[in-house]
């Protein structure tokens, strides 16, 4: 599978919180947002992606969504082991 390559450019940021980011290159207009909440304690992310699909793209929104959600719950899940024990190795990449 060949890589995608996506420019990226900050519209907004509010320290220390939230902060959002917009593709200005790549196949599919996409928007992330991440505002995190917490305490000293625990820190929580929320974060949201918008895709914005054209043309035949829109046809495969549905399993373009499915396939971006494993991928982040993947993603999140490794990020999460890196910052509780400093090492991903025992995750299937």
């Amino acid at each position: 599978m060949s890589a995608v390559t996506y420019t990226w450019v900050v519209t907004d940021h509010q320290r220390p919180g939230c902060m959002t980011i917009e593709s200005v290159t790549g196949p599919l207009p996409t928007t992330l947002q991440f505002t995190p909440t917490g305490d000293e304690a625990q820190t929580r992310v929320e974060f949201t992606v918008t895709g914005r699909p054209t043309g035949f793209m829109r046809l495969l929104q549905p399993m373009m969504d499915r396939s971006t959600q494993r991928n982040l719950d993947r993603n999140f899940e490794r990020l999460g082991r890196l910052l509780e024990t400093g090492s991903v190795s025992n995750s299937a990449s």
